[in-house]
């Protein structure tokens, strides 16, 4: 009785992790997606200006509505970069949709990016970016190097 109660647990337990393991293993022959939870977010870099939402005519394609806090810029891109993970570059925000990202962070960094925002500065923004919810988790912000 207690070998039949045991190997009808184990068949249970075994049937039980049938789809975990069909998950994982697609995962592993498909490759990495941006969409999925078992993936690492890519590091991105975004360079441009943070300019006001000024309506329909802000929309393009290298443009990326931006939420800062509670108030919604448009980011006119000049450069988009991924440093980890596959080279997407500019392709990355075609996985966003709608084509809008909110930057979160420690208020050290947001502040600065504010600021830029407000005087229509050029800036550099990095981080990590969760395209599922169109999240950047800003880790460095700055200026775009000058070329001569």
């Amino acid at each position: 009785m207690n070998s039949v109660v045991n190997t009808k647990t184990l068949l249970l337990a075994f049937a039980l992790s049938l789809p975990l393991v069909s998950v994982v293993s697609a995962h592993r022959l498909q490759g990495s997606s941006l969409e999925s939870p078992l993936a690492v977010p890519p590091v991105v870099r975004l360079t441009g200006t943070l300019v006001p939402l000024m309506g329909q005519q802000d929309k393009g394609l290298d443009t990326l509505n931006v939420w800062v806090k509670d108030q919604e810029w448009v980011f006119k891109l000049t450069d988009v970069k991924t440093l980890s993970g596959t080279k997407y570059d500019a392709m990355i925000l075609n996985k966003l949709f709608p084509r809008e990202v909110r930057f979160k962070g420690p208020d050290t960094i947001i502040h600065p990016i504010q600021n830029a925002a407000a005087a229509g500065k050029p800036l550099v923004v990095e981080g990590r970016l969760y395209v599922a919810n169109r999240t950047l988790l800003v880790t460095e912000q700055g200026t775009p190097p000058v070329n001569p």
